[in-house]
């Protein structure tokens, strides 16, 4: 009774297992693995950021020549306020004369109240400033949309490089899947040659020899069989890697060698001749171009001058407290 109870538990927990592992396992073919790839990889989804910093900073150049509206408001209480001194020289008498204080000497240093400041403050500012013209502002804002297309065509390699590093490693996952389909092919028909060898050496039709012959291909084939398993195993582990798929996880492969097909038609575009200008390559290095000349322009205009207009605003207040400064 306890042995089938032992044999019961196991049976459930094994079918639960593989459930679990049924449930995990996910199926991929290779738009799957693109598809995956270009919405998880941390290439893309950086240059995809990348974009949308230079639309910001696009924003950002084009705001410079807008209406550029700073204001200020400051509210400031002195307990005691500060003093004015003065060296007491009877042949300069300003404002004050301090000859009537008791005691007081030419050179001696005389302390006054500040009568001319209340302890409470209040101070507002608005100030506008416009940019009428500026040579440098007109050569940023073209190189502001060159940077974004460099951005937009940065984003464009990085998925063409992820695509392609994506198909290499699929297909290298297909093609291990053939081999060992081969190796079981001839493992199966080695193995049957084996059992008839032997059969013809127990009957005395084949020598000893020629049966180890055939056991040393046999065993040779499996040590292949088991050197390209583990080929397989780096080249799945090479393909999460590129689709930034968690290695942990299982993943299996569809698809086969034999379904792939060349479109005889590839090439009619290029009857007279490949253009390499339609490299994404050439046109990353056509836009960097564009922007080195936008930046010896932005140097020669550093040296013109601009013109720009402002506006200020201000108002001040005082009172005795703080309390005052927000009355009438």
């Amino acid at each position: 009774m306890k042995h089938s109870l032992l044999f019961l538990t196991v049976f459930v927990t094994s079918i639960f297992q593989l459930r679990a592992q049924q449930e995990d396992s996910v199926s991929f073919d290779l738009e799957d693995c693109i598809r995956y790839a270009l919405e998880n990889t941390v290439e893309v989804q950086n240059a995809r950021i990348d974009e949308q910093i230079a639309k910001a900073r696009v924003k950002e150049t084009v705001g410079i020549g807008l209406p550029q509206i700073d204001g200020s408001v400051s509210l400031v209480h002195n307990e005691k306020l500060p003093r004015f001194f003065m060296e007491y020289d009877p042949d300069e008498i300003g404002f004050f004369d301090p000859g009537d204080i008791p005691g007081i000497e030419p050179g001696d240093v005389v302390a006054f109240g500040n009568f001319f400041q209340l302890p409470s403050s209040g101070d507002a500012g608005i100030t506008v400033n416009q940019l009428l013209f500026s040579a440098s502002y007109l050569v940023g804002l073209k190189a502001a949309d060159t940077y974004k297309e460099l951005a937009y065509k940065t984003t464009t390699q990085t998925q063409i490089q992820v695509i392609e590093n994506v198909q290499k490693a699929y297909y290298g996952v297909l093609v291990n899947n053939e081999r060992i389909a081969l190796f079981d092919n001839n493992i199966a028909r080695v193995d049957s040659l084996l059992r008839t060898t032997r059969a013809m050496n127990e009957n005395g039709f084949a020598e000893d020899i020629d049966v180890d012959r055939v056991r040393v291909t046999l065993n040779n084939l499996k040590s292949e069989r088991l050197k390209f398993l583990n080929l397989q195993a780096l080249s799945l582990g090479l393909l999460k890697f590129q689709m930034n798929y968690p290695i942990e996880k299982p993943l299996e492969i569809r698809g086969s060698l034999s379904e792939l097909s060349v479109d005889d038609n590839l090439f009619e575009d290029y009857e007279d001749g490949w253009n390499y200008r339609n490299r994404i390559e050439y046109e990353l290095l056509d836009v960097q171009r564009r922007l080195q000349e936008l930046d010896i322009k932005n140097k020669f205009s550093a040296s013109l001058p601009s013109l720009s207009a402002f506006f200020n605003f201000g108002y001040s207040t005082q009172s005795p407290d703080i309390g005052g400064l927000f009355k009438t």
